[in-house]
């Protein structure tokens, strides 16, 4: 069987997220709804962009999902063993971003 991994959150009601693509995509909306965060290029990761001041990037190889259904509640999904996470804290979306391509050694 494949492992899993969840991670279950407890974002601000009036919060919103994207999850980011690749170096060429915008964020999609995430809130109230479940979706495929993974990138489909080879050697990116999977991003999460807040409007209250930080981005996770995750460490995940395969798919990973992000939930914010009330049923089920608001949760990131991994078929890894462990989810590594890296928060990342900034005043501006654009220093956010920077830093996830900074820690990608795209910068």
């Amino acid at each position: 069987s494949t492992p899993k991994t969840w991670l279950f959150l407890d974002f601000q009601k009036n919060e919103t997220l994207y999850g980011m693509g690749g170096q060429t995509q915008s964020g999609i909306k995430l809130r109230g709804s479940a979706k495929y965060i993974h990138p489909e290029t080879s050697g990116e990761l999977p991003f999460l962009l807040s409007d209250k001041g930080y981005g996770l990037l995750l460490a995940a190889n395969g798919p990973a999902i992000c939930c914010d259904v009330p049923a089920y509640g608001s949760y990131l999904y991994t078929e890894e063993d462990a989810i590594d996470y890296y928060f990342i804290a900034g005043k501006q979306q654009s220093t956010i971003c920077s830093a996830c391509a900074y820690l990608l050694g795209r910068l």
